[in-house]
């Protein structure tokens, strides 16, 4: 199992510095947050690093929003 949806906020939210009340499940990291793909995929290793889990390379497109990325973390478990 993955991290809850409010650990992945509060570790969004302290990578980058963004107030957690900014970021929701809909929130886009691009859009929202302003991410560009080396930020993106710089988020996704600290993320397996962080909670000892993995994202799959065929994953990664699809995560583009909080929820996305918490729905491919649950679904993988723990590694």
């Amino acid at each position: 199992m993955g991290p809850s949806k409010e650990e992945l906020i509060y570790f969004i939210s302290e990578k980058f510095h963004v107030d957690p009340e900014r970021i929701e499940e809909n929130t886009d990291f691009t859009v929202d947050l302003g991410l560009n793909s080396l930020r993106a995929m710089d988020l996704l290793m600290d993320l397996e690093i962080r909670f000892n889990c993995r994202i799959p390379d065929h994953a990664i497109p699809r995560c583009s929003r909080v929820k996305d990325l918490l729905s491919i973390l649950s679904s993988q478990g723990q590694a």
